[in-house]
């Protein structure tokens, strides 16, 4: 059996995010207007594309469940949104 950590949350409702350090993404809530873009990206605006969700055109609310040990991000993570009006709340969950 391997080794487990604590799961933690955080929530935004700006259309992006920040976790410094090294995480795995393991889940993904959010609400959203219109279409838009969630880009998930290594570190910094300059890293690396690890996971881009896109939203559906109408409003709702959407759950991504990451398989296995979740999307390691070596260097930190970055959320971003296209459109921040379209996604009024944001939530990641994430193991350091």
């Amino acid at each position: 059996m391997g080794q487990f950590s604590d799961a933690s949350a955080v929530t935004t409702t700006s259309g992006s995010a920040s976790i410094s350090g090294r995480v795995r993404l393991t889940g993904v809530y959010f609400t959203h207007k219109a279409s838009a873009a969630i880009t998930f990206l290594n570190g910094s605006a300059g890293g690396a594309n690890l996971l881009t969700v896109s939203s559906p055109g109408s409003s709702g609310s959407e759950t991504l469940n990451v398989p296995n040990q979740g999307i390691l991000f070596s260097d930190g993570l970055l959320v971003t949104a296209s459109t921040a009006g379209n996604i009024p709340s944001l939530t990641l969950f994430y193991e350091v």
